[in-house]
Formats: C-alpha cells, sequence, structure tokens
C-alpha cells in the first residue's frame, strides 16, 4: 500500500493545501482510490464524455484513470500507439491523453496516425520538456501539453478545457464557424 501512495504522490504534484484538504485517501481491493469531496460533477460536459488515456506504465494510466473517473468521465486506457490507434477506430472519444515515450511508435507518430481518425483534442502528457519536444507535439497535431509530474487540478482543468471547446464546435465546418451569429 505505500509503494502506491508514493508512486501516486511522485506522480501527481500536492501544489495546494486545497488539494489536500478535498481528497480523502482509502483502499479498495488493494488499490489507492480517493474520494473528492468538493466534487461539483461533469455538469457542463455532455453526458457519456469519453477520454483515451495512452501510457506504456500501468500504474500512470490507473492514476490517471481514477483521477478522471472521479470526475465524472468515462475512461479508456491504451498500453501503446497501436492500440490507441485501433481504439479510436472503434470508439469516438472526447480527449486523447497521450505519452510521448512508448515501445513501437511514439508518441508524435501515434498523434499523427490519431489525426487521421479523429478531430478529438490530444492532451500531450510526458516527462519530455523542452520547448523542442512541445513544439514538435503541437507541430504533429497535438493540443496541448502537460508535464510530468503533474498537478491534479491542472490536468482536470485543462481536460475540462479542451472537451469543452471540442464539444462546443463538434460538427460544424469550417464555414458554419465563420458564420456571424443572427440577432
Amino acid at each position: 500500500r505505500i509503494s502506491y501512495i508514493s508512486h501516486f504522490l511522485k506522480f501527481v504534484k500536492r501544489d495546494s493545501k486545497d488539494f489536500l484538504r478535498s481528497q480523502h485517501f482509502f483502499f479498495k481491493n488493494g488499490i489507492l482510490m480517493f474520494r473528492n469531496f468538493y466534487h461539483q460533477g461533469a455538469t457542463d460536459m455532455k453526458p457519456g464524455t469519453s477520454i483515451l488515456v495512452v501510457d506504456d506504465n500501468p500504474e500512470i494510466r490507473e492514476i490517471i484513470r481514477i483521477l478522471l473517473e472521479a470526475e465524472g468521465f468515462s475512461v479508456t486506457e491504451a498500453a501503446d500507439g497501436a492500440d490507441a490507434v485501433g481504439n479510436a477506430g472503434k470508439q469516438d472519444f472526447d480527449l486523447i491523453i497521450l505519452d510521448i515515450m512508448m515501445p513501437g511508435a511514439n508518441g508524435y507518430q501515434t498523434c499523427r496516425q490519431l489525426r487521421e481518425l479523429t478531430n478529438a483534442p490530444i492532451l500531450f502528457l510526458s516527462a519530455r520538456t523542452t520547448d523542442n519536444d512541445k513544439t514538435l507535439g503541437f507541430s504533429c497535431g497535438g493540443d496541448d501539453y502537460l508535464a510530468k509530474p503533474f498537478s491534479h487540478s491542472e490536468l482536470v482543468g485543462r481536460a475540462r478545457a479542451l472537451i469543452r471547446r471540442y464539444q462546443v464546435y463538434q460538427g460544424k465546418t469550417v464555414k458554419e464557424q465563420a458564420k456571424p451569429a443572427e440577432a
């Protein structure tokens, strides 16, 4: 149990006292879980909002899944780029969270393949933090970039913002978006 706690705290910054006060950690079937006492729910999101989390580390995928499911999102996990592309071909996602350093196709290559299948926003979540890494991520089709270790509140905030914009403009053509609102 202690290893789960230390691993969790390694990847999620405790950047404020609010985070500590708002979380209650407990174990369920030997897995570290938490309950957010101040949880407002994903009320501004469409029902069934789904996120694909792609990372080769199962513990990181589990932490992200727990964090996002506690916020009301439906989460699907993929262990590598091929699995991510397969999932994106079968299901529509409102957000894809993608690691860069993975075996086989890396995150940049996977992003290019995903862009052929979907317009869903892609959030890179990576330990690679140089400006060149971020620029490459944006140039291959990524919409946002968050460095590990990450803050729980920042991950959820960025996810909500990307999903909100995607759901507002989803299904609209470029011509419809450029059209002024009628009074």
